[in-house]
């Protein structure tokens, strides 16, 4: 796993941390303010973050407010023709490559890593109903929405029989692509987190932003579901045969219920 992997992970980490002594036995409503907190649990974490008479959770919420002080300019990934021949500049598994910006792995790093960006902005405005947050939050993400490219298994020629794109528009690996086409997951979970935080923490966005920002979550959960929708066809198709282990041992692997846990995510949000 990447470190673009374990950001968003390690965010959710110090949420954790700060609120993981809340008794959801006593909350009578979920009232959520996020895809992961309800409105009990984010006022104790807001409290215990901002109370300097403990400073271990005041350091997790420091963190939270000065990565969203870091955000930098957004650079969306995008392609014009993502599914033209490999050999004319298409996008290619590469996973593990560094420098490739037309492999799947360096557009589900740039994706998770916006989303990681977007989920710290909007917890800080949550926390601190400075706007300042909220308005660069907003601005990030149209900035994203406006040019990004999903990465949708159903955009190529799929043979799910023979485990093959059956035309020259991807690489090597068509299993592994689908499969780890999932790994956007982790920025799916965190976009929708943001834009429930902030609708839900009082920040009205323009009719086109909101719009425009629900279409953005929609689509990219769509191409989260299509790795998952693929994968677990290829892994159907091939599970009889003994000499396709891995197919049955990818069918249960924790990529699935990751793909299926965020893609609920997604659905939270529009």
């Amino acid at each position: 796993m990447s470190i673009a992997q374990l950001r968003p992970i390690f965010l959710l980490v110090i949420l954790v941390t700060i609120i993981k002594h809340v008794n959801c036995d006593t909350i009578n409503a979920y009232d959520p303010v996020g895809v992961f907190l309800n409105r009990a649990m984010w006022e104790r974490a807001k409290t215990r973050g901002q109370n300097a008479t403990t400073p271990f959770f005041k350091f997790q919420y420091n963190q939270i407010i000065n990565r969203a002080n870091l955000a930098a300019i957004p650079t969306p990934w995008r392609m014009d023709n993502l599914t033209r021949p490999v050999a004319d500049g298409g996008i290619i598994y590469g996973w593990g490559s560094s420098g490739l910006n037309n492999s799947l792995s360096y557009a589900g790093d740039q994706f998770n890593n916006a989303g990681y960006v977007l989920q710290a902005l909007a917890l800080a405005y949550t926390f601190t109903q400075d706007i300042r947050y909220a308005q660069k939050a907003v601005s990030y993400a149209m900035t994203w929405a406006a040019v990004h490219t999903p990465v949708n298994m159903y955009d190529f020629h799929i043979d799910f029989a023979n485990s093959k794109f059956d035309d020259s528009t991807s690489p090597d690996r068509p299993w592994n692509f689908a499969l780890d086409d999932m790994w956007s997951t982790y920025g799916l979970m965190c976009v929708a987190d943001a834009y429930m935080l902030l609708t839900k923490a009082g920040y009205t966005m323009t009719t086109a932003d909101n719009a425009s920002f629900r279409l953005w979550i929609q689509k990219v959960a769509a191409s989260v579901n299509s790795g998952l929708h693929s994968w677990t066809r290829w892994a159907d198709t091939h599970s009889g045969n003994p000499s396709s282990t891995s197919y049955i041992r990818y069918r249960s692997d924790n990529h699935i219920s990751w793909a299926q846990r965020f893609d609920c995510s997604g659905g939270c949000a529009w």
